[in-house]
């Protein structure tokens, strides 16, 4: 009597448990879009700090949007020697966007210098 209901439960146990793992592999194929060989495709622009110094802001993360002209950071240069020898004041020059697109990469951490 107790094997007459231990064996369909079982082959019951078993159909659901194919089944929810074959909905799971549908429901993870059609609405996740997953690939290994990503390509970027537009045009890819370095921007490059225009002095050295310290990056003092970074107002940009990986994904954001930015417009042509955009201030995307600040470098804050080193005091700058005087001709009589006593130390100016340092110079602040803001980073800017070069043209309209998406941030894909951000090598830089706000404080390197």
């Amino acid at each position: 009597m107790r094997r007459m209901i231990l064996v369909p439960l079982l082959i019951i146990l078993a159909f659901f448990a194919i089944g929810g793992g074959i909905f799971y592999w549908f429901y993870n194929n059609y609405v996740y879009y997953s690939t290994d060989d990503a390509q970027i495709t537009s045009k890819i622009i370095n921007v490059s700090a225009p002095m050295g110094g310290t990056l003092t802001t970074l107002n940009v993360k990986l994904g954001d949007v930015v417009t042509a002209g955009q201030t995307i950071g600040t470098i804050t240069g080193a005091p700058a020697a005087g001709a009589s020898g006593t130390t100016g004041s340092s110079s602040a020059v803001n980073i800017v966007s070069p043209l309209s697109g998406t941030i894909i990469q951000v090598p830089a951490v706000q404080g390197q210098g």
